[in-house]
């Protein structure tokens, strides 16, 4: 086994950006999601450098370290993209994705209720949809009260905070845009989910971590077992 302080390095991040997943998984709000996916981007990023300069290290892991560098650096969408947006997280302008909060909707003719909100619908008709009587009130983007007749509410809708990935930009490149992936190491993507793009990732770490621990060390290199 490799030096245990080293190792215990990798693992902090990789750590790190499982707990951001989680916080991403759990996040209801727009600030929440925001906070999450940035912080998986960043805990991420660590990890992942840390894993391949630890790689690097030794000749029985260095193709490892070579392979995962190569793949974040151009070869593998999914990685080029993370880190992509988290370089447009420390040096971007503009959020690095899509963010909506929660809220409540009537219908499918575009009737929205946002937070702190009360509303009352008397006999209306939206692009042809009919409602009769609703009398709602909305606190966190979720209902608080509701009353109407049976038929409007089943037009209730309570709509969770979203998150959309979008297209990142190198700051020091201009012209350089990278497209949301559809694969990270060859596995297929929800398109635009992040919590489905962290999940496959995470994935991939924690392989690739178990990869540089079941490697032999070379003769003479310091072990802790």
């Amino acid at each position: 086994m490799r030096d245990s302080n080293e190792l215990s390095e990798v693992r902090r991040y990789i750590q790190r950006a499982a707990n951001a997943h989680q916080d991403l998984v759990n996040a209801d709000s727009a600030a929440d999601l925001r906070n999450s996916w940035e912080d998986f981007l960043e805990h991420f990023g660590k990890a992942l450098g840390k894993l391949i300069a630890l790689a690097k290290k030794n000749p029985a892991t260095g193709p490892l370290g070579h392979r995962l560098r190569n793949m974040s650096m151009g070869a593998d969408e999914g990685l080029v993209y993370l880190r992509e947006a988290r370089n447009e997280v420390v040096h971007g302008l503009e959020p690095v994705a899509r963010f909506e909060n929660s809220y409540v909707s009537v219908g499918t003719a575009g009737v929205r209720i946002d937070n702190g909100s009360n509303i009352t619908i008397l006999n209306c008709s939206f692009n042809g949809e009919r409602i009769d009587h609703l009398n709602l009130s909305v606190a966190g983007g979720k209902l608080t009260e509701v009353q109407g007749s049976p038929d409007d509410l089943r037009k209730v809708r309570e709509n969770p905070a979203g998150l959309k990935l979008r297209a990142v930009r190198n700051p020091e490149k201009s012209k350089a845009i990278y497209p949301v992936p559809r694969t990270l190491d060859g596995a297929s993507l929800v398109f635009g989910d992040p919590r489905a793009l962290a999940q496959t990732a995470l994935a991939f770490i924690q392989r690739s971590y178990a990869q540089l621990q079941s490697d032999p060390v070379p003769p003479g290199r310091k072990t802790d077992g």
